[in-house]
């Protein structure tokens, strides 16, 4: 995180919606990056894909963990921070 703050959950889609948290939800939003053509931050539910409830919003945890990887850096492009994404060794838990 920009402040040096460490995020990890002990999933790699609870940490995804953790770090959308703390950047802002309104700013990601603003950003509109999408996957299977569906915001990865909206505020309708989709009835096809998964999706985490965050206030008013639903943040999609639908894509596999290199895809939210991806989304992360282009989010952090996009709001002119930086980011440091330590990614786990394939099939293990954070």
């Amino acid at each position: 995180m920009p402040d040096g703050e460490r995020i990890e959950r002990d999933t790699i889609s609870k940490t995804f919606v953790a770090v959308i948290e703390k950047l802002g939800i309104e700013k990601v939003r603003a950003c509109n990056i999408e996957r299977f053509y569906v915001s990865i931050v909206d505020t309708v539910k989709h009835p096809k894909h998964t999706q985490v409830e965050s206030g008013p919003y639903y943040i999609l945890t639908a894509q596999d963990s290199q895809d939210k990887r991806r989304d992360l850096l282009k989010i952090a492009d996009a709001l002119g921070v930086e980011l440091k994404i330590e990614m786990p060794p394939r099939n293990e838990v954070l």
